[in-house]
């Protein structure tokens, strides 16, 4: 099959909006900003938070945090799936690709404005509704942070704009990831000292090792037709997987330091260990033994869990 073009007629072309129920339309406003990942996110954010008050803010600061770092997580990633329009119109042009078991970033109904469910109006409305929530919060939290929103959607757009380009791509949006974690801490405090910088790096790592190469396994065959530029794909299967295994293995170097600094106690070092092993390592050699979709989908299902648990396990080491 041709691939499509991108053309104005092929990217506006879509079924009539109105064959869809509310319910559906629902469920695809919430598979446009894939509002399951959105919780891990706010779990990145928060341990920035907590690492640097060695405990919880005020409930102010809690509900108040949770509201922007949602609103703006739902408002990024539906950004860039808006962005991501006219390549997701050429998958659908030849064939989705059916998922194997649960893909956390693909709950809900996957690329809805490309399919038609929803508007490029409600998108955007939702894009800018959901901006302007978290903008607000991020004001009441630390006016000077409010720039981080504008920052991150640049990165956001770079990443897409990169996608037939170069698989270096992924330092763009692990940069996003990056800069939503610290805005946690910043809302906080000033960045400040070898903790913030071991935090940086440490969720810098965990973006590209954990989340965004593994998930790009599930794409080969569409990203390959249609000219997708991945790790996968320009180096193959087998040399993608040994560079997450680099950046998984880094990342738990990293938490290492990350949690004594923290704790000043080796057995919550020894236990993010045990954490990093579970969520990372073991997952992350699986896949280096055999390279295939199935194995990276459990890497990055079980990865995305890390920062959360990360958070549990500091919570417990400060009020335990």
């Amino acid at each position: 099959m041709k691939n499509a073009e991108l053309t104005k007629e092929n990217i506006l072309a879509q079924p009539e909006q109105s064959l869809y129920s509310l319910k559906q339309k629902v469920l695809a406003l919430l598979g446009f900003s894939r509002v399951y990942i959105g919780f891990f996110v706010l779990a990145q954010s928060a341990l920035g938070a907590i690492m640097v008050l060695e405990g919880l803010p005020a409930w102010d600061v809690v509900i108040i945090g949770t509201i922007a770092c949602l609103a703006g997580s739902y408002s990024l990633v539906a950004f860039n799936d808006l962005l991501d329009v006219p390549i997701d119109k050429l998958r659908f042009d030849q064939k989705l690709r059916e998922i194997e078991g649960f893909d956390m970033g693909s709950a809900f109904e996957r690329h809805p404005v490309a399919r038609g469910i929803i508007s490029y109006k409600l998108a955007v409305a939702w894009i800018v509704v959901m901006g302007a929530i978290s903008g607000v919060g991020i004001a009441y939290l630390n006016t000077r942070l409010i720039i981080i929103l504008p920052v991150i959607a640049i990165f956001v757009a770079a990443y897409s704009l990169l996608s037939l380009k170069s698989p270096l791509k992924v330092l763009a949006v692990a940069m996003a990831v990056t800069l939503g974690g610290i805005a946690g801490w910043i809302a906080i405090a000033p960045s400040a000292g070898i903790l913030f910088w071991l935090f940086v790096a440490w969720t810098f790592s965990w973006e590209i090792g954990g989340r965004n190469i593994p998930n790009d396994f599930n794409d080969v065959e569409e990203d390959t037709r249609i000219g997708v530029k991945t790790f996968p794909v320009i180096f193959g299967c087998d040399a993608a997987a040994h560079i997450i295994i680099v950046f998984l293995i880094l990342t738990s170097i990293i938490s290492l330091p990350m949690v004594w600094l923290a704790t000043g106690s080796y057995l919550w070092v020894g236990a993010a260990f045990v954490l990093d092993a579970v969520l990372l390592l073991i997952p992350g050699w699986r896949l280096l033994e055999d390279s295939v979709p199935t194995k990276s989908m459990k890497l990055y299902n079980r990865s995305a869990f890390y920062p959360l648990a990360m958070l549990f396990l500091l919570l417990v080491a400060f009020y335990v």
